[in-house]
């Protein structure tokens, strides 16, 4: 971007400090979250730098309904600016009904980065109302990051954020969006989850999974049926509980109440190495799932910037 704020550059100031350890950009929906954030992994080439992406919807480490963690590596505006990423699953596209699930992977993710890299944490725009103000409150309490950057924070998001404008640990900086950060239509977001769950589920195949020695968690309903857990979005955890692969339930086999074995459309994983499956509230078409994936073997790689 041209004619950058001043403020972006003493940022990156900011962050060449070795004594700051984390930044945590928060701000609404397409108010440029993602754009700074990665500018500021570019320019802050004296250490080991990562990312954390919180976006359930627009994600671009991972496919939607997961936040990602990975190192940033030197390069262009492309995904291949970063190293696999780690992937914690929330197993809904929006926080606000899986709260435990976001605060939960996040915390656990922020937890791997190594001791003196710098770690930039890029929020949900899950800002707004009661709910969305108390969730920003939490998740910024749990990280305690070393500095809080607010873009075109409303009088909302400043009520949320004034606890923190006095805390001796937590530096709170408000600048404006950069002007070119343009705002997406519900259809370009929608095409973009598409995409990105196409990109995940392009080599999917039908795997039947026993659950002998596997634990089944998340959401699981209260009525556990096959029909209620058909179609759900779900996740092959391994023995540190981050993600493998994400599937969808295509059939389960159901005994007394207990799940036996589970049909699953997903990539390959390694089944020597997991632990878990874990349902979400999602509920996708595999019939879709397939067509968009085989339309995609044929078609230019989707960009992810948002």
């Amino acid at each position: 971007m041209s004619e950058l704020p001043f403020a972006w550059h003493a940022l990156a100031e900011r962050g060449r400090d070795p004594r700051c350890g984390s930044v945590y950009v928060v701000g609404e929906t397409d108010s440029g979250k993602t754009a700074l954030s990665r500018w500021l992994l570019e320019h802050t080439p004296a250490r080991p730098a990562w990312y954390l992406d919180c976006d359930l919807g627009q994600s671009i480490l991972g496919p939607p309904a997961t936040v990602g963690l990975a190192e940033a590596r030197d390069s262009g505006d492309t995904d291949g600016d970063f190293d696999p990423p780690l992937l914690s699953f929330v197993g809904s596209t929006s926080p606000a009904r899986h709260l435990l699930q976001t605060l939960s992977g996040v915390a656990r993710l922020a937890g791997e980065v190594p001791a003196g890299a710098l770690l930039v944490c890029d929020s949900s725009g899950f800002v707004s109302g009661r709910l969305g103000g108390e969730f920003q409150y939490n998740l910024i309490n749990l990280l305690r990051p070393d500095l809080l950057v607010a873009i075109d924070a409303d009088e909302s998001l400043r009520t949320t954020l004034k606890p923190f404008e006095s805390a001796g640990d937590i530096e709170v900086l408000h600048i404006e969006r950069h002007p070119q950060c343009g705002t997406k239509s519900r259809a370009v977001r929608t095409a973009h989850r598409a995409e990105r769950f196409a990109h995940h589920f392009i080599d999917a195949r039908t795997t039947r999974l026993p659950m002998s020695d596997l634990a089944v968690h998340g959401m699981v309903p209260d009525a556990l049926s096959r029909p209620s857990v058909r179609h759900r979005l779900c996740a092959v955890l391994d023995t540190r509980q981050f993600v493998q692969a994400l599937g969808v339930v295509l059939d389960a086999e159901i005994v007394a109440g207990v799940i036996e074995s589970i049909e699953l459309l997903a990539p390959a994983f390694d089944g020597e190495r997991a632990a878990s499956v874990q349902l979400g509230s999602l509920r996708l078409s595999p019939g879709e799932l397939t067509y968009r994936a085989q339309r995609e073997q044929t078609s230019p790689q989707p960009t992810a910037a948002r």
